[in-house]
Order: structure tokens, then C-alpha cells, then sequence
């Protein structure tokens, strides 16, 4: 029985897409390889430079400030992709220009799913499998790895920031899954329930500790925040808000139609429109540019004049003579606390 568990686990790896690093992240729109995704299916060769804010976790708390969603404040970024037309109300109503579209993970939902219906098929009278999804993260840290290998149970790796293939690894891993169980709230949660699974809220319930973040510099410059979103993670607030989802993992539902609408399915646009808010975003991060360049240049420019003011004078007082000199200091003097009295 362990060596089919490690076969099926082995077959289920190798469905899934290479870690593939990006050694530049132009913005969050690269997070987990979102953009790479929508730009390799456009195949019209549009790249751009320009960085993006597109929100691609699940909001489930109360929408209170900006950074909730808009992470990065940068004045040259020209867009903020939501989920929802409510997140696009919002940041438009704080002089933000945003534009709903549908978290990132809805557009890697839809592929063939022909080769993974058949490998499940071929697994699911079997065998009852559980496998625990690990953050690389934790992976490199040593984090939960033994404590599970102790009790007979295998793990995957999900998903990493920098990774192109992020997203899709994890849409891959989730569709070979019936059913999947977590302690604590997240978009692991949302993205389970839209690829199909009977999702679960089981065990000790774990919230956010204060301490944990005191020194995160995001939290640092957004205090309030914390404090928002400690109070939002709390169990009593959680389990009234998504009662349906707090059930032992035999017992849990599928909870498609509330999934489609918490990622903002509707809300998804064409390949043709992300192809021209790539354009747009571009020209707009293109002409900022040019404008700090400009503006550089500038003051620059006026510096290097203030100084070629300063070395005349300085010049000139060298070449008079001592009487001269004297007048000169008793005038600039004269100025100074005629000026102060003034």
C-alpha cells in the first residue's frame, strides 16, 4: 500500500509544471506567474515594462483601507486590477484608477482536463490518499516536513512568488483532490472551492498573533491595518462569516457558485482587453518616466547655476581690494538685519 501512495503521489508530480524562477518581478501582476500566464496566451509578442498593482489574494476581510488592496502606493503605477466591481468602487472613490477583472487564478482554471481526469480515474478506487501541500518556504525551513513524514503522511510543494509557473502548479495540484482541509483562513481556501473541491475549516483554528508581524516592515507603515485585520482573522468573527466551511473534512460540501463569485468570475475580461491595459499601462509608466527625467534634469540644471552664481561672487570679493572688501561685508551685513527686522 506505501509503495502505490508514493507511485500515485509520483504520478501527481509529474503532472505538474516546472519551478521556473523570474529573475525580475516588474510588479504584482508577476506574482506567481499571473502576467506570464495572460502574456504567453495572448502569443501577439506584447511585452511590457510597466509595473502593476492586480490583487490576487482572496479579501475576505472587511474593506477598510487602501493597502488591503493596493499594496504598493507607488504614484507611477497607472492601474489596479481587483476582483470585484465593490474593490474597483472603492479605490476609484479614493482618486485610484482601477479596473475589476477577476483574480489572477480564475484565468489558469480553465484547461484541458483530459490527461488529470484520467490519472484520477485511474487512482480513485484505489486509494484514499491525503497529501499535505507545503509552501517552499516552510520546505526550506524544515517546517511541518517531520511531523508529517511521522505519521505516514506525504507532502507537495505548492507555490512561491517568484515562480512563473505558480499559479498553474497550484490549480494542477488541487484539481487532482476531492476534498481539501486547512486551520486558518486564506485564499487557499477560495481557490480550492473554485477548482472543484469539498473544502473544509477543521481543527484548532489558527488567527493572526499581533507579535508575528510587529516587525514586518509592510505592517510597520500600516498600523491600523494590523490591528483591522487581527481583529478580522479572530475565530468568533471567521466562523460566523463562513459558517458553512467550519465542518469535519467527510462532511464538507462543494461551494462552486460562492467560489465563482468571490474570485469575480463575472468580472473576467477577454485577452484582447488585458492586451490593451498592458498597452496603456506602459505608455502611462513610459511618460512618468520621462517626466522624472525630466524633472531630474531640472533641478540639476538650477543647481549648477546657483553655483556658478556663488563662484562669481566669491571671485569677484577675491579681486577687491581691501576698502572694497570692508564695504562690502558691512553691506551684506546692513542686509541681513534689515531683513530680520522686516
Amino acid at each position: 500500500m506505501k509503495n502505490n501512495i508514493t507511485k500515485t503521489l509520483e504520478d501527481i508530480e509529474k503532472s505538474l509544471p516546472k519551478y521556473e524562477p523570474m529573475s525580475v518581478i516588474r510588479g504584482e501582476q508577476d506574482l506567481h506567474g499571473a502576467a506570464k500566464f495572460i502574456e504567453n496566451k495572448l502569443n501577439k509578442g506584447i511585452t511590457h515594462t510597466a509595473p502593476i498593482n492586480w490583487e490576487h489574494g482572496w479579501l475576505f476581510t472587511e474593506l477598510k483601507y487602501v493597502p488591503q488592496i493596493k499594496k504598493n502606493l507607488r504614484d507611477h503605477i497607472s492601474v489596479t486590477l481587483v476582483a470585484k466591481t465593490s474593490h474597483q468602487e472603492f479605490l476609484n472613490s479614493k482618486d485610484i484608477n482601477s479596473i475589476a477583472v477577476g483574480l489572477p487564478f480564475a484565468y489558469v482554471n480553465n484547461f484541458d482536463e483530459t490527461t488529470y481526469i484520467k490519472e484520477i480515474q485511474k487512482i480513485k478506487n484505489d486509494f484514499n490518499l491525503i497529501v499535505v501541500c507545503i509552501h517552499q518556504d516552510c520546505v526550506d525551513k524544515g517546517f511541518w516536513i517531520n511531523s508529517f513524514e511521522k505519521i505516514g503522511v506525504p507532502f507537495i510543494i505548492g507555490s512561491k512568488g517568484e515562480d512563473a509557473n505558480g499559479l498553474l502548479r497550484v490549480n494542477r495540484i488541487l484539481k487532482h483532490f476531492e476534498y481539501m482541509t486547512t486551520n486558518t483562513m486564506g485564499s487557499h481556501v477560495l481557490y480550492a472551492s473554485y477548482a472543484g473541491c469539498k473544502v473544509s475549516v477543521y481543527g484548532t483554528y489558527q488567527s493572526i498573533n499581533k507579535a508575528d508581524y510587529r516587525d514586518d516592515p509592510f505592517y510597520k507603515n500600516n498600523r491600523d491595518l494590523l490591528d483591522h485585520n487581527v481583529e478580522q482573522y479572530k475565530y468568533e468573527i471567521i466562523s460566523n462569516k463562513f459558517s458553512f466551511l467550519f465542518t469535519s473534512p467527510k462532511n464538507a460540501k462543494k461551494n462552486l457558485l460562492w467560489a465563482k463569485k468571490e474570485i469575480g468570475e463575472k468580472n473576467m475580461v477577454s485577452l484582447d482587453v488585458f492586451c490593451a491595459i498592458f498597452q496603456v499601462a506602459e505608455q502611462a509608466y513610459i511618460l512618468a518616466k520621462e517626466k522624472a527625467l525630466m524633472h531630474s534634469k531640472e533641478i540639476e540644471f538650477m543647481r549648477d547655476k546657483m553655483l556658478r552664481i556663488e563662484s562669481n561672487k566669491w571671485y569677484n570679493f577675491g579681486l577687491m581690494s581691501k576698502k572694497d572688501k570692508i564695504k562690502a561685508v558691512l553691506k551684506a551685513i546692513y542686509k541681513k538685519i534689515f531683513r530680520n527686522k522686516t
